[in-house]
């Protein structure tokens, strides 16, 4: 996928961090994300792995576990009471 400008630093992460340094984003700016490593999670194929590419910056995030809809362990829901 490639997108430009705004799009592509929002897309990347990158956009809030370049606001808040204050250097703004560029119009021709360009970003490519590359899907790849699918596997199957509950029916459905998702990517374990992309690389993210926005100028000279390239960055790689893999996955290695993908839970869909899983319950939440009840510890993060504990009040101060």
């Amino acid at each position: 996928m490639e997108a430009t400008g705004e799009m592509a630093a929002n897309l990347t992460g990158f956009g809030a961090m370049m606001k808040m340094f204050g250097s703004g984003v560029k119009r021709d700016m360009k970003a490519e994300l590359i899907f790849s490593a699918y596997q199957q999670v509950n029916g459905v194929q998702y990517p374990s792995s992309y690389s993210i590419s926005l100028g000279p910056v390239e960055t790689l995030v893999e996955n290695t576990t993908i839970k869909i809809n899983e319950g939440i362990d009840s510890k993060w829901y504990k009040t101060g009471n």
